[in-house]
């Protein structure tokens, strides 16, 4: 079913408590329901005129795809609970429909008053990360780059959350072993509890990988990558030897779609992918939780988008709902050991996976070139602009 084909009035549902139930009459057993958390159904026939209405026949003949679709809604919403009414006879529908179970709470990971280790903390999602975390009991160690920012960081978490906090001013970009000794140092008598792993950095702005500077190339990777994997590796000693803890580390849609013109980016964010749930396989024995957080764009320094909308949230409502949804899979289905939490995120990132040819197509990866390039070109544009106004 090509996104064209999808009636934009199925978003309505958005949010309510309904029964649905899909047949074309070719499968008298195939259906599907849904019911809110208060375990109040509706009634099913007049929300399936509902959707006669609101859908071409066309369209209803495909019901596999609408009822893959409309699952997707009541994920996203987080509030239902999806279950088979009676024999679906397409294997898809099982590999979409999300685990009811709640969310994982954060005190199975470790008690008020234990760790949680922040990097990239001085600003935007990481910032927000260090504060809620911070409002939920936990003493911070706070990981950035710029010492006044962290110190301004915790004294404001002080402040408001009357918790401890331990701070750490660190280039990732340098990788220097000083730096890391220092960390070991401060982590060798914490009881860390969460590990996020949010430090990051991408391309100023869209460039062919042949013109990348060397600099921005390496830096990126020792970033995004490198530095990733020497914090972890750092911390997860301690987690096995408690037998608990939490490892969220930041991803991006860079990782799932190829990006021309974000070749460095895009590759180093695919690799915290693969690297995230082969570790989540090595240390689930050991009851440590690692998970991917998949997302699309946040308003922050590293976007350059200052105001939020629908599909851009804040840094304070993405991680809200990254921190409300651990051990959910959001709209990373059937991708081990990720989500993708903000639910316009989760609709896009399904949509991605199953109404287009697929990330990897190569038409598809062309048309985000071509995204890209119009990126380039009025961010060229933009900076002409600004030179002569200086001159």
């Amino acid at each position: 079913m090509s996104a064209s084909r999808l009636d934009p009035s199925i978003f309505r549902q958005l949010g309510k408590d309904i029964f649905w139930r899909i047949n074309d009459g070719s499968e008298s057993n195939g259906s599907l329901t849904a019911c809110g958390r208060s375990g109040r159904q509706c009634d099913a026939q007049r929300h399936s005129r509902r959707l006669d209405r609101t859908h071409d026949a066309t369209l209803r003949s495909h019901w596999r795809d609408m009822a893959l679709t409309q699952d997707l809604l009541v994920l996203e919403t987080d509030r239902f609970a999806v279950r088979p009414a009676g024999h679906i006879r397409t294997s898809a529908i099982f590999t979409l429909i999300e685990s009811t179970a709640d969310s994982i709470q954060l005190s199975k990971f470790g008690p008020k008053g234990s760790w949680a280790v922040v990097t990239g903390a001085s600003d935007g999602i990481g910032k927000e990360y260090a504060l809620q975390l911070a409002r939920k009991g936990y003493n911070i160690l706070l990981v950035s780059r710029t010492q006044s920012k962290l110190d301004a960081l915790a004294t404001e978490i002080n402040r408001m959350c009357g918790v401890h906090t331990k701070t750490l001013a660190m280039d990732f970009a340098a990788n220097n072993d000083s730096d890391y000794s220092q960390l070991a140092q401060l982590v060798s008598d914490l009881d860390i509890s969460i590990l996020i792993n949010n430090v990051g950095l991408s391309h100023s702005i869209p460039v062919p990988f042949a013109e990348t500077p060397e600099q921005e190339m390496k830096d990126i990777i020792t970033i995004n990558c490198t530095g990733t994997l020497r914090v972890t590796q750092l911390v997860v000693p301690s987690m096995i030897r408690r037998k608990r803890g939490l490892i969220l580390t930041m991803a991006s849609f860079g990782g799932i779609l190829p990006t021309p013109l974000l070749a460095t980016y895009s590759g180093s964010k695919a690799f915290l992918q693969q690297w995230s749930s082969a570790l989540s396989s090595e240390l689930a024995p050991h009851n440590i939780h690692v998970q991917l957080v998949q997302s699309y764009l946040v308003t922050s320094a590293m976007s350059k988008i200052r105001r939020s909308s629908v599909m851009v949230p804040t840094p304070k409502a993405f991680v809200k709902a990254a921190l409300g949804k651990i051990g959910r899979s959001g709209g990373a289905q059937g991708v081990a050991a990720t989500s993708t939490p903000y639910w316009a995120h989760g609709v896009m990132h399904w949509a991605i996976a199953n109404l287009t040819p697929g990330p990897m197509n190569r038409y598809v990866i062309d048309v985000n070139r071509s995204m890209h390039e119009g990126i380039r070109q009025r961010a060229l544009r933009k900076a002409g602009r600004e030179g002569k106004k200086g001159s």
